[in-house]
């Protein structure tokens, strides 16, 4: 073979490449997507799903979801036999999350409170020296503002008012 036709055929070889490469890119591009699409419409049914337990009309919900919501369903329908409604259940969720804010409120924000308390105390001896006679004046006259106060928001804008600093704007939290 000359070395023309080696050229002419490697030519052909490349282009075939090159022309299959960007087939195959092309390919890629539409199957991502529709990937992309498809993972969007389970999203809205897994959702579509979760609100209402039922199946029908849901075309891409996965085996295990199917699975789990035809047991969702099999517990509702026996507890109803057993009389026990869907708003018994609901009254039942809400009083326990009632029960678990009230725990939050009488438990953990006292605990919160505490680890507040400590930091300012800390900051106010690191950074102004302050001795445990100060300290407990400034935790002592912190608490009578709280206290001073309505609610919440006319702590801020007091705070806004008497020092300028609105915490919204800040990034302090924890």
């Amino acid at each position: 073979m000359s070395s023309t036709k080696k050229s002419m055929k490697t030519l052909e070889l490349k282009g075939g490449r090159m022309a299959l490469q960007q087939a195959n890119i092309q390919k890629a591009r539409n199957n991502t997507a529709l990937n992309i699409a498809e993972g969007k419409l389970a999203d809205r049914e897994m959702a579509i799903a979760d609100r209402t337990g039922r199946l029908e009309g849901l075309t891409t919900i996965p085996e295990w979801k199917r699975q789990q919501l035809l047991k969702k369903q099999a517990v509702n329908a026996r507890l109803v036999k057993n009389g026990i409604t869907l708003k018994d259940l609901a009254d039942e969720y809400n009083r326990g999350k009632a029960d678990a804010t009230k725990e939050y409120v009488d438990k953990l924000l006292p605990y919160q409170q505490k680890f507040f308390y400590c930091a300012a105390a800390m900051a106010s001896h690191e950074l102004f020296g302050f001795g445990e006679t100060r300290i407990l004046r400034l935790l002592d006259r912190v608490q009578e503002i709280m206290c001073e106060e309505i609610s919440t928001g006319d702590i801020i804008q007091r705070c806004k008012a008497e020092t300028g600093i609105d915490m919204f704007e800040e990034e302090y939290t924890i």
